[in-house]
C-alpha cells in the first residue's frame, strides 16, 4: 500500500503580505501566482529533510500548478529523491478558488512547461485560471478526493508526495496545516 504525504506549500509572498494587508493581500496584483518568500524556501527545505528522514524517497510527486507549490516541491526534492519523469502538475490540487484571489491565478500550461520542464503538464488545460465565483468547500473536497482515490489506484506501493494548499488539504484531512507542514493521507 502506498503512503500519500500531503504537504502545504512554504510561506508565499501573499502569506507575508496578509500579515500587514489582511485579506486584501490575496487580491493584490503584486502577489499574482504568489512565489515563496526566503522563509518559505527554508521551510520547504526543512520539510524535505524531515520527509527524507521519516519516509525516504518517493515514487512520484504531484503538485498544484501554482508557483509556490512547485517551488516547495523543488526544495523538498533537494533531500527526497524521485524517479525521472515522475513529477506532475494537476489543477485538482489548486487552492480553493475565489473571485478576487489573484494570488491563486496560475500561468498557462505552455508557460509552466517552459519554466518547470521537469514537471509534466499534460493534465492542465492551456489556459490561465481565473474564477468568477467562489468555489464551495464541498467542491474542493470532491476534486481532491477524486484525484487522491485515482492516485491510490495508480500507486500501490511506495511514497507519493503531494504538494498543495491549506484549504485543499483541510477538506480531505479535516485540519489545517502550517506552511510546509505535512500529513499522511490514508
Amino acid at each position: 500500500m502506498a503512503t500519500f504525504i500531503l504537504v502545504r506549500h512554504g510561506q508565499g509572498t501573499h502569506n507575508l503580505g496578509a500579515e500587514t494587508e489582511g485579506d486584501a493581500a490575496y487580491s493584490n496584483e503584486a502577489y499574482r501566482d504568489a512565489r515563496l518568500t526566503d522563509k518559505g524556501a527554508l521551510q520547504a527545505q526543512e520539510a524535505g529533510k524531515k520527509i527524507a528522514a521519516e519516509f525516504g524517497n518517493v515514487v512520484a510527486v504531484w503538485s498544484s500548478p501554482l508557483t509556490r507549490c512547485i517551488q516547495t516541491a523543488k526544495h523538498i526534492l533537494k533531500s527526497v529523491k524521485a524517479p525521472v519523469g515522475s513529477l506532475f502538475l494537476h489543477d485538482y490540487l489548486i487552492e480553493r478558488q475565489r473571485k478576487d484571489n489573484i494570488c491563486n491565478y496560475r500561468a498557462n500550461a505552455d508557460d509552466l512547461s517552459y519554466e518547470w520542464p521537469e514537471f509534466k503538464t499534460y493534465f492542465l488545460p492551456n489556459v490561465v485560471s481565473q474564477w468568477t465565483e467562489e468555489e464551495p468547500g464541498h467542491v474542493v473536497k470532491q476534486r481532491m478526493t477524486m484525484l487522491l482515490e485515482h492516485l491510490k489506484r495508480k500507486y500501490t506501493s511506495g511514497n507519493v508526495l503531494i504538494v498543495c494548499h491549506q484549504e485543499s488539504i483541510y477538506e480531505v484531512v479535516g485540519r489545517g496545516l502550517a506552511n510546509a507542514e505535512f500529513v499522511v493521507w490514508e
